[in-house]
């Protein structure tokens, strides 16, 4: 072989040890980005499974795609929640519907969950049966019934009857049929033993009347502290507007200090009894 000839060979031959190296740097640094998308989704998914009502309500985040405002302790361990956002959006076992007596779908949120619901829950509350002697009646006022959610985020959607508080004789009355309406609701989730639920501001709107809203709220949210069961796990109220928010916020605080009160009262009268 020639001098020539031998110095051609040993350039190819660099320029092939040249090309392997530069191919192996490019691998070297597709691994390197590959390795660093697979920590970043895997950092993305322990932030989401870190993720909890008390952390998303520190820092004002969606929790079960609304956004909690306040918490406070039930007697079975679980939490009641002022939410703010929609109802019909809500990520859980079931939502509760603000419903009328034919069950078929109404105006406001009633409407925009038939809607959201699509045709599965409008067949659910179809073969809702009617009740006897009444000629399109599905549920009376200050009951609920329950059907799947159909298209909804929850798998089911409760519906619940308030009371339009003008056809009643009084104020007290439309109270009384109010806190049935929301324990009625309470107790359909018990039979399914579902863990979390949110409820929409039954008669919170036109039907309370010369009722107040913060009134209307407070019975909504004694009924709910009141019918709460062992393995509920979140229980939300949600608000929409700030107003509604204001009121609940307040609602809560007043009905959940008024158990404290009550508690710390038993407590010292068997304290009492036991010192005679």
């Amino acid at each position: 072989m020639s001098t020539l000839e031998a110095n051609e060979s040993e350039e190819d031959l660099g320029a092939g040890q040249q090309e392997e190296q530069q191919e192996e740097e490019q691998q070297a640094r597709s691994n390197e980005d590959l390795e660093g998308e697979t920590s970043q989704a895997r950092d993305d998914e322990d932030r989401d499974a870190k993720l909890t009502l008390e952390i998303a309500l520190q820092h004002g985040l969606k929790w079960r795609n609304v956004h909690p405002r306040d918490v406070f302790a039930l007697d079975q361990g679980g939490r009641f929640v002022i939410s703010q956002g929609s109802v019909v959006g809500f990520e859980g076992d079931a939502i509760v519907n603000a419903a009328n007596t034919g069950c078929l779908g109404g105006g406001g949120v009633d409407g925009a969950i038939s809607r959201a619901g699509g045709a599965a829950l409008q067949n659910a509350r179809l073969a809702l049966p009617i009740l006897p002697g009444g000629s399109s009646k599905r549920c009376a006022t200050g009951d609920a019934v329950i059907t799947v959610g159909g298209d909804l985020n929850a798998r089911y959607c409760i519906h619940a009857v308030g009371p339009m508080y003008m056809s009643h004789a009084n104020l007290e009355e439309g109270d009384r049929m109010l806190r049935s309406a929301y324990a009625a609701a309470m107790t359909r989730a018990q039979e399914k033993n579902l863990k979390t639920i949110a409820f929409s501001l039954i008669s919170a709107g036109i039907f309370r009347g010369e009722q107040s809203l913060e009134r209307v709220l407070e019975v909504g949210a004694q009924a709910i502290r009141d019918a709460s069961y062992e393995g509920l796990e979140e229980v939300h109220m949600c608000a929409f507007t700030d107003e509604e928010l204001e009121a609940a916020i307040q609602a809560a605080e007043f009905v959940f200090a008024e158990k404290d009160v009550c508690d710390d009262e038993h407590e010292a009268s068997e304290d009492n009894a036991a010192d005679k």
